[in-house]
């Protein structure tokens, strides 16, 4: 990304990391390459009009304190020891990491001059979204099964206890499945909504097709 022509520039206004002054505030500006960030996907550069992109943010913030160095007297700001980060995230994750794009929040491409949607409406919904959301619910019964068992499975009544989502459940539908003890792929659909397919495997990589009805048929 560095490379590929990333732009980044940032802004202080007061003192850093002085006690005795109040820092006013700082900020940092990014300019991320479009075809940088979709060289490994199929999304379009320059973007369609109107489409959307997955993407999330995140700031991670300490707890500080004022100490004293031993050197110079000064006073100074360190972390807080024992207390974990708090990360300030665009889209809720419901866990420390960021490697959820199934929470990520969605960033829409339109027309410069184009007013933006006043109403809920007017913002088209990711028709892709039901059925990217049971697959990783799949996808974490998996490894919770694994993690008890020591192996996956292909047998979707085996995971329904391990499934954290009683919605979910009811609305997967398991098309095709294939299970080691190391590995596993699945393809999924949804009982209600059958226009799209996702595949996906052990280590969270997931596709997602467009299908016909009569190219459907649930295993179970």
């Amino acid at each position: 990304m560095l490379n590929g022509g990333m732009q980044s520039a940032v802004f202080v206004k007061g003192p850093i990391n002085d006690p005795s002054e109040r820092l006013h505030y700082w900020t940092v500006e990014i300019a991320l390459p479009l075809q940088e960030l979709a060289s490994h996907s199929s999304a379009k550069v320059p973007p369609v009009s109107n489409s959307f992109w997955r993407i999330n943010f995140s700031r991670v913030e300490w707890a500080v304190r004022v100490a004293t160095d031993s050197y110079t007297g000064k006073q100074h700001y360190e972390k807080k020891a024992g207390l974990n980060e708090e990360n300030w995230v665009w889209s809720a994750q419901y866990a420390v990491d960021m490697h959820r794009p199934e929470w990520w929040g969605y960033l829409q491409f339109r027309p410069q001059g184009q007013s933006p949607p006043r109403m809920s409406d007017e913002v088209p919904l990711d028709p892709e979204w039901g059925v990217r959301y049971v697959s990783f619910q799949f996808y974490y019964a998996q490894h919770a099964f694994h993690k008890v068992t020591g192996t996956y499975t292909s047998s979707l009544e085996h995971l329904l206890p391990y499934f954290t989502s009683r919605e979910a459940i009811e609305c997967t539908s398991l098309l095709d499945t294939s299970a080691t003890e190391k590995s596993f792929s699945a393809q999924i659909g949804l009982r209600t909504n059958d226009r799209f397919v996702a595949s996906i495997e052990e280590d969270g990589y997931i596709t997602v097709e467009k299908v016909s009805k009569a190219s459907i048929t649930a295993i179970e």
